[in-house]
């Protein structure tokens, strides 16, 4: 072999060819905001409050946003005409925090994007579609009475999931009185804190308490303020103004409490909360 046979099959290769794939990344709808707050004097942030919304191609909102909300409102309210959009304002936010599908239920198949810029527990973030997902939260819709049959455990359906009465009439509520029972046999302290929530939340109630180890029931005053009470009566003959309250108040504390296992008084929770309709109560 001549030395310049030897160069050449020294100079021979064969080239690898590779392929290359370009994994789109999701374009940022917001930027990070600045801090706005109702109150200047104080400028103290909730631990959770959303800062601004971005909605694209979602039942009809073709492209919308909400910015400089205050972070140290606790109370935000959409208002307008029927059929206006408040509910698809609402789920869309739902689907924004959470994402597309609520355990094995599909909450959209539209193309939409949404992005929200958020205080989580005192750190700023953006999540888009669920990403990252914010699960500190409940949601409600229209419809609020129907609870669980009180002589079932809490256990988790499709309706009862998070986002579904928010999404659907027919949502279920969890039980209260089973966790409060619950709480009462094990001697678990919400028992007592969780029924001090409730009687400060309706004063013409006097007591809440369990009968026969077995049963909730509710004693009435005869005025706010009278010491004179009624005989005790079942969750089904109160009022339908109270029904709603106890019903939706103790749903969202079970929620709330399985979302944050480590907190013992209500007032240690924090997360964001969806109403769709407020009625006034009927007492």
């Amino acid at each position: 072999m001549s030395s310049n046979d030897s160069l050449n099959e020294r100079a021979t290769f064969n080239p690898v060819v590779t392929t290359c794939f370009t994994i789109p990344f999701p374009r940022l709808l917001i930027d990070a905001s600045k801090e706005v707050f109702f109150d200047d004097t104080y400028q103290t942030s909730l631990p959770c409050a959303i800062k601004q919304i971005h909605i694209e191609n979602y039942q009809g909102i073709i492209k919308t946003r909400l910015t400089a909300i205050p972070v140290d409102a606790q109370w935000i309210f959409l208002t307008g005409e029927n059929s206006f959009g408040k509910t698809s304002v609402l789920q869309a936010i739902a689907i924004g925090l959470f994402g597309k599908q609520d355990k094995k239920r599909i909450l959209t198949e539209e193309a939409c994007q949404i992005a929200i810029e958020l205080k989580n527990n005192g750190v700023n973030q953006i999540t888009q579609l669920g990403k990252p997902q914010f699960t500190h939260f409940v949601a409600y819709g229209p419809s609020r009475l129907e609870i669980q049959n009180q002589h079932a455990q809490n256990k988790m359906s499709e309706k009862l999931t998070t986002t579904y009465g928010l999404f659907n009439v027919d949502g279920i509520l969890l039980n209260i009185e089973y966790e409060l029972l619950l709480w009462y046999l094990t001697k678990n302290p919400k028992y007592e804190i969780v029924k001090a929530t409730l009687l400060k939340l309706m004063p013409s109630l006097a007591d809440i308490q369990i009968k026969n180890n077995s049963e909730v029931v509710y004693i009435e005053r005869e005025s706010e303020n009278s010491d004179n009470v009624y005989e005790p009566i079942t969750f089904e003959k109160l009022a339908s103004g109270y029904r709603s309250l106890i019903a939706m108040i103790g749903d969202m504390l079970i929620r709330f409490y399985e979302q944050q296992p480590q907190v013992i008084e209500p007032k240690g929770l924090s997360g964001i909360v969806l109403i769709s309709t407020i009625y006034c109560l009927d007492t």
